[in-house]
This record gives C-alpha cells, structure tokens and sequence, in this order.
C-alpha cells in the first residue's frame, strides 16, 4: 500500500534496537557500520559464485552512519530484524579494541536471537561476554544448527 511509505511486517517479525558504543581505537568516529544479511537464502543456492556475488555487491548491504550525538553519544544504533544471521563490518574493516554492545530494553527473553559475525583479525588472550553479571564463555556456540550453516 503507497499510504505507509514504508515496509509492512506481519505480527511474526521481531524489530529490536541494537547500539554499538564505547569503542576503541579512535579510528572508529565517524565511521559508518555495515550490515549485511548472510542465513543463506539471499542467492541461488544453485549457483556457485552466488554467495561471492553477493558478498561483494555493495547495493546488499544496509549502511548504519555514526551518530554524534546523546542517548548514547558517538554510537551506532539501528532497528534488526531477530531471527537472522548478519556479517557486520565498520568501513574499513577495522578490528576494535573494546567495544559496547547495548540491547533495546524492549527485548524479551523469549524474543528470536540474533547472530551477529564480524572481522576478527587481532589475537586476544581472553574474551568474555558479560551479561547482567553472567559470563558467557568463548565456546558457548560449539555447534552449528542447520540454519547457521
């Protein structure tokens, strides 16, 4: 319908916020965060380069600019669909240091997950995901479901 100028979604569809914030290194200001869909079912699963394809179309994925200003300040916050797979990269591929992770307080425990991949070029001694003062160690996803694949 051209009334709502937008996309409709059945009651199906999950939208949560997500913010990325409190990074380091520096070299991340102002630069914009991509996010490309990636479960599997975006090319033809019959053609053999159609994943490369799409990988390096760059009309496939959603830019997310860096936002200046308050709530929080110097961020990326931008709406996902739950239930998906999703490769994310700043404009240059950078790797970060530190790196904030905020959910939307709508989020639910009984929402869809997301599965966010990205670059990881530097070797770090430890990582560790805090989450309301749980840690989630780094083999937590030890294995892959047929929709990860």
């Amino acid at each position: 319908m051209t009334v709502y100028d937008g996309i409709l979604c059945n009651s199906n569809v999950q939208v949560r916020r997500v913010v990325f914030h409190q990074y380091s290194p520096s070299i991340f200001e102002i630069m914009p965060l991509k996010i490309l869909k990636i479960d599997g079912n975006e090319w033809n699963q019959t053609n053999p380069n159609a994943s490369s394809e799409y990988y390096a179309n760059s009309s496939s994925y959603s830019i997310v600019p860096f936002k200046p200003k308050t709530d929080p300040q110097n961020a990326w916050a931008f709406p996902i669909v739950t239930g998906h797979k999703y490769k994310l990269h700043w404009g240059y591929g950078l790797d970060f240091e530190r790196m904030m992770v905020e959910l939307s307080p709508r989020w639910q425990s009984n929402d869809k997950g997301i599965n966010m991949v990205m670059n990881f070029t530097d070797i770090r001694a430890k990582v560790e995901v805090f989450t309301g003062g749980d840690i989630i160690e780094n083999t937590t996803l030890t294995t892959k479901s047929a929709n990860q694949l």
